[in-house]
């Protein structure tokens, strides 16, 4: 099976996270992948969160909400949209992150292989210091999701 370019939609809830955007947005931006679209909800922000995010993607989808409705309630608006859209895979991110210039061709090129993947995630860590010591999260890679318990 040779590489494919999926299209991948990032799914952002944004909740007054100005402080955080820069890096984030500016590793999003540098991604070595061309086929991310930016699905971006704006959780009732009072900040300039969402000049912020506009100032370095205008072409992203935008919903605003009057309240805020939380992280995965926020992120399910935007599921069923980004699916319709005709994305093939949904990367659900958090504002607090900074990811690694190939973060999301990597992970498609996991799901290139072949192999029946039907969820992934980064690993991730406490900065770009000794990542073998500050390694918090790394799920997908031991998960059998079709199993039954």
């Amino acid at each position: 099976m040779g590489d494919y370019l999926l299209k991948v939609a990032a799914l952002l809830v944004v909740t007054n996270e100005a402080k955080y955007l820069p890096v984030f947005c500016t590793s999003l931006k540098e991604q070595n992948y061309s086929d991310i679209f930016l699905f971006v909800l704006d959780n009732n922000c009072k900040d300039n969160s969402i000049d912020i995010i506009r100032s370095y993607f205008p072409e992203s989808n935008m919903l605003h909400v009057n309240e805020n409705i939380g992280f995965a309630k926020g992120n399910n608006l935007y599921v069923e949209k980004a699916i319709a859209d005709g994305s093939e895979l949904l990367f659900i991110l958090n504002l607090y992150i900074e990811l690694e210039k190939n973060c999301i061709s990597a992970l498609v090129r996991l799901i290139n292989k072949g192999k029946k993947i039907e969820a992934f995630a980064p690993i991730m860590f406490f900065g770009n210091y000794d990542k073998k010591l500050n390694k918090i999260q790394s799920y997908a890679n031991r998960i059998d999701c079709k199993k039954e318990s």
